[in-house]
């Protein structure tokens, strides 16, 4: 990942910098929109060149990585805890089964569907939309109308009453984008632009 002058770099310009890094000068360019917090001894402009230290912009880059792999390790167990006993199952066609046997197989799959289902396991995607989307529209409606009750109840002035509500706006979409996240994406005829 390193280029050989690493160790004895005080300093790199931007492209020194994306050879050090082993990326394209376009790459780096990227990297340095996404982290606004790089380390950067100096931005570059006309005629005056980048400067990095190039040990303190692998050490964060590192450290960002990190974050984001264990970031995507909680999401994965968090989605982990709503799988379905039935996702247990081996994908077993093609694995030298005879024609019957596959077929038994798939009426297997079947039936343990048909019983997650029965059993409460399963539910149609379309009644859990519409059931969760009146849930959070009447618990927004509630939570929107809590600040204005709240500062009628106790004397707020009307500037406090906004900022409660604006606080409770942005409490509430973050909710709601991340129940959003541990959906599936509707697909065509299934809701696609966002409404139940």
């Amino acid at each position: 990942m390193f280029g050989s002058g690493f160790l004895f770099m005080a300093t790199a310009n931007l492209n020194e910098m994306a050879d050090v890094l082993g990326v394209s000068v376009p790459t780096l360019r990227e990297t340095i929109k996404k982290y606004p917090d790089l380390p950067i001894l100096a931005r570059g402009s006309n005629g005056v060149p980048w400067q990095f230290d190039p040990e303190a912009v692998t050490r964060f880059l590192l450290a960002q990585r990190q974050a984001e792999e264990r970031a995507a390790t909680e999401r994965f167990a968090q989605l982990d805890q709503f799988r379905l006993p039935i996702d247990d199952m081996p994908e077993e066609s093609g694995k030298g089964f005879t024609p019957q046997q596959e077929l038994a197989i798939a009426r297997k799959r079947l039936l343990d569907q048909q019983f997650a289902k029965e059993a409460g396991f399963l539910v149609q995607t379309g009644e859990a939309r519409q059931v969760i989307s009146a849930a959070l529209a009447k618990f927004s409606r509630a939570m929107l109308g809590l600040p204005e009750q709240m500062g009628r109840r106790h004397g707020w002035r009307d500037v406090e009453v906004r900022e409660a509500t604006e606080s409770m706006e942005t409490y509430l979409n973050t909710l709601i984008e991340e129940l959003m996240m541990l959906g599936p994406k509707p697909g065509p005829g299934d809701g696609a632009d966002g409404r139940a």
